[in-house]
């Protein structure tokens, strides 16, 4: 069930009159049974899945929390981790592990899995693990009603690709009393029209280019593979700033406050300032339970730089499994190192106008220039098309229909308009700033610009993949 679809919005419709209509004591049960519906929608097997992910962090939990034996809660918590991320790798790395071995083993050969990933299996197996830990290490209380944390895990608006939540932040909003408020209302059918017009005008549109250079690398040089790659840039931030954007809308309706995911990225100044404002609950995630576990910056340059290449290559292997997201991470990493190398000697002239605007197009090109490995089917096409790309010979030689081209950049330029102005607030704040003609004026443009330019062939959110 797509953001995007004409279904999604009468299940939501009905969702929102129902809860509202119902006495609170039922509300947390119809919100869990609405999420496993949305869920099941995809593929009823994988509801299985999330329920027995569920029912385990649930019991280790609550068991963790009541045993005072240091070796008993540490054999619950591994039981969990070992659980949820051995069905993450059965599904989602199995057969990337088993094509590396066949490719070296001689008459050896293993079967794949004839599986398909489980929508959203990253997302909720990252979100249930947090609790977990966060639980084993006492910072929070294991919950004690099932359908209070079976709902914190299932909660469909941000079930399938975040924003990644925090028990600790969500699941107490989930047990509130909630009531119908203009403000809620208002604030969240902004932030879903915004939502869908990242979504339906930019990214879709800007996906038209990015995806006839990268599926078929071989037919584009020079600048149509620098046009294809940033495009893709505008199309994957568009496309999960706009499915986060429609997230926090439908939560904001019914009363609930999810976490930003996203804060201008493209304006960052240094790759460290991009990961602190790109998928910004993932990038935390990362931070807390991988990058501070492994010894943070606690243990001298080389081991933060190690833990810090680590951090990396594993955070590009969630977002898939290939070599070309292994090496995405790697680069990452390595940049994010060589940032931290130079970054006493440019302490100088680091907070001059000329230095922060240089930092900012340096930043903006590597994340780009990266985003080719990201996107690529495989590392040998994401060379191809950096060996075309410096194809002097016909490098202005243009691929693309130029008004398409033009009126795509506008639709663009529109979105990092708002994406800048909304750095530090969200875009139903930064509105309301606004009198009664200018928000009467944006909202009318941007449904104007959905009906008319909107891309409606139900292209499915990039993240989803993952």
């Amino acid at each position: 069930m797509l953001f995007n679809s004409f279904e999604f919005l009468v299940f939501f419709t009905a969702t929102v009159c129902v809860f509202f209509s119902l006495p609170h004591k039922f509300r947390q049960l119809f919100l869990m049974g609405a999420g496993w519906y949305f869920y099941a929608a995809w593929n009823f097997k994988y509801l299985l899945l999330l329920l027995f992910s569920t029912s385990l962090d649930f019991f280790a939990a609550i068991l963790i929390e009541k045993s005072n034996k240091k070796t008993t809660r540490l054999a619950l918590l591994l039981a969990s981790l070992i659980s949820n991320l051995g069905i993450l790798f059965a599904f989602k790395y199995f057969n990337f592990f088993v094509q590396i071995y066949n490719r070296f083993a001689e008459n050896q050969d293993i079967a794949f899995l004839d599986v398909l990933l489980p929508i959203g299996i990253s997302f909720y197996t990252f979100q249930t693990l947090s609790y977990i830990i966060d639980v084993y290490k006492r910072k929070i209380k294991a919950e004690s009603n099932f359908i209070s944390f079976s709902l914190y895990v299932s909660y469909f608006p941000q079930l399938v690709a975040g924003p990644i939540e925090r028990a600790e932040s969500l699941m107490p909003q989930l047990k509130e009393r909630q009531f119908i408020k203009t403000e809620n209302l208002r604030a969240g059918f902004k932030l879903m029209l915004w939502g869908y017009f990242q979504k339906l005008v930019v990214a879709d549109n800007a996906a038209l280019f990015a995806d006839a250079v990268f599926e078929n690398p071989e037919n584009y040089t020079g600048i149509s593979v620098w046009i294809g790659t940033f495009m893709f840039g505008a199309q994957i931030l568009m496309d999960f700033s706009g499915y986060t954007s429609i997230a926090v809308g439908a939560a904001r309706i019914m009363g609930i406050n999810l976490v930003r995911n996203f804060k201008n990225p493209y304006m960052a100044h240094s790759l460290s300032n991009f990961w602190q404002r790109w998928h910004i609950t993932l990038s935390q995630w990362f931070r807390d339970y991988l990058y501070i576990p492994l010894g943070g910056n606690r243990k001298g340059k080389i081991r933060q730089y190690v833990n810090i290449i680590i951090t990396m290559i594993i955070s590009g292997l969630w977002h898939g499994a290939g070599l070309n997201f292994v090496v995405w991470g790697t680069l990452h990493g390595i940049f994010y190192v060589l940032e931290q190398i130079t970054k006493q000697q440019l302490a100088n002239i680091s907070s001059t106008a000329v230095f922060k605007v240089v930092s900012m197009v340096l930043t903006f090109t590597v994340v780009h220039f990266l985003w080719i490995f990201f996107r690529a089917e495989s590392v040998s096409e994401a060379w191809l098309l950096l060996n075309n790309a410096m194809n002097f010979q016909h490098w202005m030689q243009l691929s693309f229909n130029k008004y398409l081209l033009v009126s795509t950049l506008s639709y663009i330029a529109v979105g990092y308009y708002f994406h800048y102005k909304t750095t530090t607030i969200d875009f139903a704040e930064y509105l309301q700033k606004k009198n009664a003609f200018v928000r009467f004026t944006v909202y009318l443009s941007m449904l104007l610009a959905i009906l008319f330019f909107g891309n409606f062939n139900l292209k499915e959110f990039v993240y989803f993949q993952f």
